[in-house]
């Protein structure tokens, strides 16, 4: 009873003055998630060069093939395909608000999801970025990730570190992970790269991926970052049935934030963390029900805020802060 008591007693008094606070907080928050795209508004065969998403406007190359495509893992889902064809070429989401760049000097977060392709036969290399020019070229951006499939079948996944990349971690195929992008913009620039999967047990929690130092802006200047940059590099060794997907795209332009955009979750693959009572949206209905999971002792992923493999106290702040729109 105790236990019931001092629990009740302490969510009192650490979520209901968020309640009574929420739309205050929300209207003056600085540097909340901002949705770029999570292609929600298109059909599946749309080629996504020349649309608009919530938060940017798609330019680049008009020989890019990336399109609208149904997630493999999610029949009710649109995601982003970018093919593994050798047809190399450069996509931009220019940001449609500027109030969404990453101020020069500023520190800002990049979230993204993306599906690993089969480790086939053939090189596949596609790129992900944060860039200072809305005129794209295959190599003008700031910060770097590459996913890609090497001659050997191995699912690499690289990080550029300056002038070249350097080898982080072997991926699983045909698997969603999330990606939070912490990108220092000052001159010279670094960032932070961090994982989770919900079904790749090696990345099961949020993890930071750590290199021999820190990761170091391939290009530098006292410039806003203002779009996010897909790139495709492939040449002869590209294979068409290597496709990456992505999805949920979002910006934080003032924050290093960790905590996962409450938009995110489709099918399983990405529980929306918070929505314990599974409305589809977090909101103060999950209340009573994250407390209830609390006092049970039992589990359900959507409560378990801080990605820890379980749920109880520590998940208290991280419930908080989904409550808050972080």
């Amino acid at each position: 009873m105790n236990k019931k008591i001092n629990l009740i007693s302490l969510l009192r008094y650490s979520v209901l003055p968020v309640a009574a606070t929420f739309v205050l907080l929300v209207s003056s928050a600085h540097g909340q998630w901002v949705l770029i795209d999570d292609f929600d508004n298109l059909t599946a065969g749309d080629a996504i060069l020349g649309t608009t998403g919530p938060g940017a406007v798609w330019g680049g190359v008009a020989t890019i093939e990336n399109v609208a495509a149904v997630d493999p893992d999610c029949p009710t889902n649109i995601a982003m395909q970018e093919p593994g064809s050798p047809n190399p070429g450069a996509l931009r989401a220019e940001f449609s608000d500027a109030t969404t760049n990453i101020a020069a000097g500023a520190t800002g977060t990049l979230f993204y999801r993306f599906r690993t392709p089969d480790a086939a036969a053939g090189t596949t290399d596609i790129v992900t970025g944060l860039t200072d020019n809305p005129t794209i070229t295959n190599f003008n951006f700031k910060a770097g990730l590459r996913t890609r499939i090497v001659t050997t079948g191995q699912h690499d996944f690289d990080i550029r570190d300056g002038g070249s990349y350097e080898f982080a971690n072997t991926l699983a195929d045909n698997t969603w992970y999330s990606v939070w992008m912490v990108a220092a913009n000052t001159n010279p620039g670094t960032f932070e790269v961090y994982l989770q999967s919900d079904t790749d047990t090696n990345f099961a929690t949020q993890t930071q991926i750590v290199g021999n130092d820190a990761w170091d802006f391939r290009i530098n200047g006292a410039t806003d970052i203002v779009n996010v940059l897909f790139r495709n590099s492939n040449n002869a060794g590209g294979m068409a049935g290597n496709s990456v997907y992505f999805d949920d795209i979002y910006i934080n332009p003032a924050a290093i934030d960790l905590s996962t955009p409450s938009g995110v979750g489709s099918c399983g693959i990405s529980p929306l963390k918070g929505d314990v009572d599974l409305s589809g949206a977090v909101d103060f209905g999950d209340i009573p029900a994250f407390i209830s999971v609390l006092q049970s002792g039992g589990f359900q992923i959507e409560a378990d805020c801080d990605c820890s493999g379980g749920v109880d106290f520590s998940d208290i702040p991280a419930f908080i802060t989904i409550l808050q729109g972080g």
